[in-house]
């Protein structure tokens, strides 16, 4: 996961557990839910897209949960997890994150967008089913701080 994306995190207890869940991410039976701030107005509820990233099939899920001050606020499903995958994505279908330095924009004389240090990005969701309690198992993690503030100042959370 990129070093500026906020998340959720699991620590494993053991070596066994760990490995356990290790496979269970390679064989996608982690769901991974993120929020993201981006830059447009978005014009669906719903859109799935799939383009390769980095040669390598990729499949994201975006849900349109609000939109405003001609920012969208995201909810995205990754079934595939590649590297930079939302990234990518966002910016692909014309909505990149605000404060990408890499797949954003580029030339933002905007003072608030230039006081975001970091993109705004959050995997605040993480669900599946533990192989040892037997039952499915969600974790949710609340935004930091700066995600919070810029989403409140654009009137989106």
């Amino acid at each position: 996961m990129d070093r500026d994306t906020s998340r959720v995190i699991l620590f494993a207890k053991d070596r066994s557990v760990f490995e356990k869940f290790k496979s269970m991410w390679q064989e996608k039976k982690v769901r991974k839910e993120y929020l993201a701030i981006s830059h447009g107005e978005a014009h669906f509820r719903k859109k799935v897209v799939n383009i390769p990233v980095e040669k390598k099939y990729a499949k994201s899920i975006i849900y349109t949960v609000k939109t405003g001050s001609g920012f969208s606020l995201f909810k995205v499903e990754i079934p595939t997890g590649r590297k930079y995958q939302i990234r990518i994505h966002l910016s692909k279908i014309r909505h990149p994150i605000v404060g990408d330095k890499t797949y954003g924009l580029k030339d933002i004389t905007d003072p608030l967008l230039k006081s975001v240090k970091r993109q705004m990005l959050h995997a605040y969701r993480i669900s599946f089913f533990h192989p040892y309690l037997k039952r499915k198992i969600t974790i949710t993690g609340k935004p930091l701080s700066d995600f919070e503030n810029f989403g409140k100042i654009i009137r989106l959370l």
